[in-house]
């Protein structure tokens, strides 16, 4: 039997978030070394200090998890060497079972020898060579951020007047967000935007963004993030027939709002659900946003997303289940960027 393995762990995102530059490890691994062991190697090497979150793994029909409600097995009852591992094998592993970080294992020689790459046989797995940038396992870019369930007065209590300020929580909350622009999407979402300006929500975007088909960016990404601006930050409000009412809505919205929406959905990632009622309970349950929200409050907020989730769906950032798309995972937080930073974002981590 195979005694000595390595093991490549590529640390892929969190959710359906996936990092532009995936960080790695190549750990050394004995077969009788436990799941749970290859673990305590792991989350200390991708820089994680709070070890209490809970893991698992999981490969072919087979898992394994330090909860026991997770997974058929235990994983500290589960060997290295049982899973029959060969050069090429993969298997999944997930630190914390609610932010779920997401990683790649791919086994990567077997038959090694310890003294040769280590040094030393040692008693636990331990990681012999790494690359890329970490990310924080709570996404917190300062020591002073709040970690989960706290919240610091002087740095989370947003005064959402502050544009900047607005955009800073945002930044922070989805740190992980996606990078890079789907920009196919874009030029087909343009494009269609383009074909027919005239049509419903179409003449809405392109008067929020003061922008004709015309005189509108030729890039299509450029062209596509200034009209998904445009909704939260509206150069002039429309005066259209027909548009009245649904351009107050749209202005009735106030940057908590737009934040509390934007983060919670690109938060759960592609695939999440937009439809109005979902959106507003994100809005409410986003720990960002703080403070009481009226009955009256409530009714603006309605009226405001009739409006937006049909100006999301014609510009694909939504698809036609009401559900975020990859265009919509990076361009929505892109928008509140340049709506509130006058600036848009770089691509690229």
């Amino acid at each position: 039997m195979t005694q000595w393995s390595t093991i490549r762990v590529t640390l892929r995102g969190r959710g359906d978030v996936t990092l532009s530059a995936p960080p790695g490890r190549l750990v050394l691994v004995h077969a009788e070394h436990t799941l749970c062991a290859l673990a305590d190697a792991l989350d200390p090497a991708f820089g994680r200090w709070d070890l209490d979150p809970d893991h698992r793994f999981a490969w072919g029909n087979g898992s394994a998890s330090s909860d026991p409600a997770a997974s058929e097995e235990d994983s500290d009852d589960v060997t290295v060497g049982s899973l029959g591992l060969r050069p090429g094998a993969e298997l999944a592993y997930t630190f914390d079972l609610d932010l779920e970080w997401e990683h790649d294992c791919e086994v990567d020689e077997v038959d090694v020898d310890p003294q040769e790459v280590a040094g030393e046989e040692p008693d636990e797995p331990v990681c012999i060579d790494g690359w890329g940038v970490l990310p924080d396992q709570y996404e917190r870019w300062r020591e002073e951020d709040p970690l989960p369930g706290e919240s610091d007065d002087e740095d989370w209590d947003t005064d959402w007047e502050e544009r900047s300020a607005s955009w800073e929580v945002v930044d922070v909350a989805l740190a992980h967000r996606p990078r890079e622009p789907d920009a196919d999407a874009a030029a087909r979402a343009v494009g269609a935007l383009r074909a027919d300006p005239d049509a419903w929500p179409h003449r809405l975007l392109w008067a929020s963004a003061a922008l004709l088909p015309d005189n509108a960016p030729d890039d299509a990404v450029a062209c596509w993030t200034t009209l998904a601006a445009g909704l939260v930050d509206p150069q002039d409000e429309p005066e259209l027939p027909g548009d009245a009412d649904a351009a107050a809505a749209l202005a009735a919205l106030d940057a908590a709002d737009w934040a509390g929406a934007v983060i919670e959905l690109v938060r759960e990632g592609v695939g999440a659900s937009a439809d109005p009622p979902r959106l507003r309970e994100r809005i409410l349950a986003c720990p960002e946003i703080e403070g009481d929200v009226s009955a009256e409050d409530l009714a603006v907020i309605d009226r405001g997303l009739r409006v937006v989730v049909p100006a999301w769906r014609a510009l694909g950032a939504i698809d036609a289940e009401r559900r975020l798309t990859r265009l919509g995972a990076w361009g929505l937080p892109a928008a509140l960027a340049l709506a509130w930073r006058d600036a848009p974002l770089p691509a690229g981590p």
